[in-house]
């Protein structure tokens, strides 16, 4: 008996340990992310107040632990283990022949094929809890039954079945989960939000290649993201398939997934007050009415603020739960990721008007970010907007101010076609002017030439200008 549960517990706990530390390390990352424990009473008095919410409870108390990538893996681990025993128990107690324990593996199978999906835990500690409370209830009422017969025999107790089986049943559940596509999908978002957050923009335009970019508009944002942070923008953003000037963030839409996603998208910018805004959005909307993510970006802005009043009452709130009191993450100063001199000098409300009027009124109120012009003007260009773009880029850029971004000299060249003088002001390329002459015979030739435009322009402004329709 005490080798056939040390084999169960060697083959299903490892190779369960493995899968969730290696395969769904991003998926332990947001739900850590996306649950909030405090020990306060008012936080205790309304999770537990049904008679059910205990497992809430329990489950958030857990998740704490998800801080660590190992510390999730084992719990997940743990909920395995215990729900293995406690059929081991059942099924001992009830049929009394250890060569029919392999039956065991069905519920464990059955209860791992929804384990990804748990994000509470609240399923796992219900069957957790459901289980063991059996296990007791049958060793209970069993206890007078006769010993083991060993001796049974019989096609189901065959070695085949008692080793063999189980290794099959838990390979095939696994390859199930590892291989299932919603979860697959799920942790690539989890992924690139978790880059993101770290801000490794490289990593997610190796991700969210242009073909990945055209297929997915959530992983459009990211990319479209990662290429302003790392300056980019100007010179790639047509190759990613953009339709409209909100493809550049979620425009006033309130779900929680977007709210975390314009989180990044203002704190890149510099807007601390608008990244409190969103945290605390996405915070209320979390099952919990508050997160750890939520909390960590609310605190890590307002330090950069300087409000430390409000930041000793989160400080106050974080403390209270029984890991942050002492894992909690250093907060970078406000030089730390703060570059070409964004500063939170608006105080108007971000997000009220179209994109493209608050890049303007951002500007007006003199940031000097590479950023919000590259946002402005590339938002122009996607729009179609020549002569608004003329006239917004004389502003910006000085005559002769040096080699220009990609997509800032192809308009520059389509605005020649009106305003001659355009070339002599600014350091167009003569190669550039000559590639639009070419553009323009294949655009005005035979259908083979058209056909060809997409072959060699079709990442190009140009392209975008005359051959395509905006959405």
């Amino acid at each position: 008996m005490k080798k056939i549960l040390l084999f169960h517990l060697l083959l299903a706990c490892p190779v369960v340990f493995v899968v969730w530390y290696v395969v769904f390390p991003n998926t332990i990352w947001f739900m850590e992310g996306n649950a909030f424990f405090s020990t306060a009473p008012d936080f205790t008095a309304l999770q537990l107040s049904l008679p059910a919410d205990w497992m809430k409870y329990a489950g958030v108390y857990l998740l704490q632990f998800f801080y660590f990538r190992m510390g999730g893996a084992l719990i997940q681990t743990l909920f395995v283990a215990i729900v293995l025993l406690s059929s081991d128990c059942v099924l001992a107690c009830l049929l009394r022949n250890k060569r029919l324990l392999w039956l065991s593996f069905i519920p464990v199978v059955w209860f791992i094929s929804g384990q990804f999906a748990d994000m509470t835990l609240v399923r796992s500690i219900g069957w957790c809890t459901v289980l063991v409370t059996l296990a007791v209830l049958v060793w209970l009422f069993t206890l007078k039954r006769g010993k083991w017969n060993p001796s049974e025999r019989g096609f189901l107790c065959s070695p085949f079945f008692s080793y063999l089986v189980p290794c099959l049943l838990l390979a095939g559940g696994i390859f199930y989960q590892v291989t299932d596509k919603e979860q697959k999908e799920a942790e690539e978002i989890f992924r690139i939000d978790h880059w993101a957050d770290d801000k490794n923009w490289n990593a997610i335009l190796q991700e969210v290649t242009p073909e990945v970019a055209r297929q997915s508009q959530l992983k459009l944002r990211w990319a479209l993201l990662a290429l302003s942070e790392t300056g980019r923008l100007a010179e790639k953003v047509f190759a990613y398939g953009v339709s409209d000037p909100s493809c550049f963030y979620y425009e006033r839409q309130d779900q929680q997934f977007y709210h975390c996603f314009n989180m990044q998208f203002y704190d890149a910018l510099g807007l601390d007050n608008e990244v409190i805004h969103h945290a605390f959005q996405a915070g209320i909307e979390a099952p919990n009415g508050m997160n750890f993510r939520s909390m960590r970006r609310i605190m890590a802005a307002n330090r950069r603020l300087g409000n430390d009043r409000i930041l000793a009452k989160y400080t106050s709130v974080i403390s209270r739960s029984s890991c942050y009191n002492r894992w909690k993450e250093p907060i970078s100063e406000p030089t730390a990721d703060r570059a070409d001199g964004d500063q939170n000098i608006c105080s108007f409300f971000i997000g009220a008007r179209p994109f493209l009027s608050d890049m303007a009124r951002l500007m007006d109120c003199h940031l000097d970010s590479r950023k919000v012009r590259d946002y402005l003007l590339c938002g122009l260009l996607i729009s179609k907007d020549i002569e608004k773009f003329y006239q917004v880029f004389g502003m910006i850029y000085q005559p002769s101010q040096g080699q220009l971004p990609r997509y800032y000299e192809e308009a520059l060249v389509v605005a020649a076609t009106k305003y001659p003088d355009v070339l002599q002001y600014y350091a167009v390329s003569r190669e550039k002017v000559t590639e639009f002459k070419a553009f323009q015979t294949l655009l005005n030739g035979s259908m083979a030439d058209k056909r060809m435009l997409e072959v060699k322009y079709r990442d190009s402004f140009w392209f975008w200008l005359y051959c395509m329709q905006k959405v």
